[in-house]
This record gives structure tokens, C-alpha cells and sequence, in this order.
């Protein structure tokens, strides 16, 4: 991937974590045309494999697999006319559990026209209503190479949105007034 858009989903850790994670890999399974998780052999750093999931029936097994530090699944999704091209990882942050996916930014912006944009951003903002119709999540954000950087908290306290798209579970999807793409100025209005 060259570059990416960073779609990530921030878990408040409970004993009910696996089984949220669950229900996010149940959602994009739907779409999915091909899953393969890379993960150590038996726990072994240095030795990788590359396994491809035929079924997510055995969806503790897959987060299992995905635990492992710095494993992750590659993900080819077919939604609408879009084949998205996705990394799937999971990671402890600071007080919080994130399911980050990286998504090709080429297979879901296809130009820099404002309706390849608006385009792209309307299947992010569907994919987030989808998760937050299915999953107990602390919040959401999407942005080019987004990354996690705040507890909900501080999110809150700094009052000042970081990404193109937040939504927090109990409120609104915010739009901020820049694109994903990374191209668009991120202080004016689009």
C-alpha cells in the first residue's frame, strides 16, 4: 500500500472486547471476496505464516491469531463498485483496545475530483453506521493515515476533531471540513 486511509474503531477494554471485535469481523465478512491472516507460527516471532480464512466460523480462533503483536489480515472488499483493498490490526492504546484497518487509498479514491471525494466519504460514513448499529464502541475516526491518538477523554477535553471523520457512539458522525484524501487543505472549508 502507498498510501492509505486509517479507519479505526476505539474499544473501551471490558470482557466483552473479543466478542465486540467479533461482530466487526462478522460486518466486513459480508463483504469480503478473500481473508488471510499473517500471524507467528505457535506464538514464534520468527517464524510467520500466511493462512488464508475459508469461514469465520471459528471467529475466536482468527482474533486469536490477530493478537499476536504485529499480526494482521488482509482484507479484499467488494462493496457497491468498489474493491477495497484492506489491513486489518489490532492494538492496545494507552487505556484502549483499536481495531485499525488500512485501507488502500487508490481503491477507494479514485481521482481528486470532488465527487470521487464525496463518493468515497459517503461509503466511510456507511460503513460507520453499519458498525454503529452492531457494536458497543467507545469512537470511530477515519482520515488519510489516520492513527489513534487520543483516550475518548481527552478526545473530549481538547474539543478540536483531529480527522476527516469522528463519530463518538452516542453522538452525530462529525464531518470536518477536509476531505480523507490528505490533499485537501485541512483549514478551509471544501
Amino acid at each position: 500500500m502507498e498510501s492509505y486511509i486509517g479507519l479505526g474503531i476505539v474499544l473501551e477494554p471490558s470482557e466483552d472486547t473479543v466478542a465486540q471485535i467479533e461482530k466487526i469481523i462478522d460486518l466486513i465478512e459480508v463483504y469480503s471476496t478473500s481473508f488471510t491472516v499473517t500471524h507467528p507460527k505457535k506464538g514464534d516471532y520468527d517464524d510467520w505464516v500466511e493462512e488464508p480464512v475459508q469461514s469465520t466460523d471459528d471467529m475466536n480462533l482468527i482474533v486469536e491469531k490477530l493478537a499476536y503483536k504485529t499480526s494482521y489480515a488482509d482484507i479484499n472488499l467488494e462493496m457497491g463498485d468498489y474493491n477495497l483493498e484492506t489491513r486489518l490490526q489490532l492494538s492496545n492504546e494507552e487505556k484502549d483496545f483499536l481495531v485499525h484497518f488500512e485501507i488502500d487509498q487508490a481503491s477507494l479514491i479514485r481521482d481528486n475530483s470532488r465527487e470521487s471525494l464525496e463518493k468515497a466519504t459517503s461509503l466511510i460514513k456507511s460503513l460507520i453506521q453499519s458498525i454503529d448499529e452492531a457494536v458497543d464502541y467507545s469512537y470511530i475516526f477515519c482520515d488519510q493515515e489516520a492513527q489513534y491518538l487520543y483516550t475518548k477523554s481527552r478526545l473530549i477535553e481538547i474539543a478540536h476533531n483531529p480527522y476527516a471523520i469522528l463519530k463518538m457512539h452516542e453522538r452525530e458522525i462529525v464531518q470536518a471540513p477536509w476531505y480523507l484524501d490528505g490533499f485537501t487543505l485541512r483549514n478551509t472549508n471544501h
